[in-house]
């Protein structure tokens, strides 16, 4: 596997990203909503622009190349909402989700964070930081959003371990 932090930039999404990330997530197949507070951080692919120098194996990076990841994180009264993950289907299995929840966690620092996972990500999640809660000891607005959720996914509760 190649370092993914050699080859893939993180973003925060700025208003004039919204278009190409909305486009990413057709082209995934991942209907999404945007909402004004959300923050969305994304990955983008690093091109290459300048050849190898004398053998020294040194590369120019830029950030022209398509995005491959992308979440949006919702601040709902300073209790972050981790959802919409997506990556590219040709990039999956190469670390890209974990790097990129380990970035946004960074940004948020150490702030609860939650997300509803399917079960069998939940491994993802935990290696990120998350782990599986008791939806009984949520906050109610959350409980709340896990059982509309619930009633057509198959999800389980997680937190970050630090909250």
């Amino acid at each position: 596997m190649v370092s993914v932090k050699h080859h893939f930039e993180f973003f925060r999404a700025g208003a004039s990203d919204c278009v190409e990330l909305l486009q990413f997530y057709k082209r995934c197949r991942e209907p999404v909503k945007f909402q004004v507070s959300d923050r969305i951080y994304y990955l983008r692919q690093s091109q290459v622009l300048a050849d190898v120098l004398a053998n020294k194996g040194t590369h120019c990076f830029s950030s022209t190349g398509m995005i491959v990841a992308a979440l949006r994180i919702q601040n709902d009264v300073n209790l972050f909402f981790l959802r919409s993950l997506c990556i590219s289907p040709d990039y999956r299995r190469q670390g890209l989700a974990g790097y990129l929840i380990e970035q946004v966690l960074m940004e948020v620092k150490l702030q609860p964070c939650y997300c509803f996972s399917y079960p069998h990500l939940c491994q993802l999640y935990q290696a990120a930081g998350f782990i599986l809660a008791d939806i009984e000891t949520a906050k109610h607005r959350i409980k709340d959003r896990y059982q509309r959720i619930k009633r057509t996914r198959n999800i389980v509760y997680m937190v970050t371990s630090y909250r």
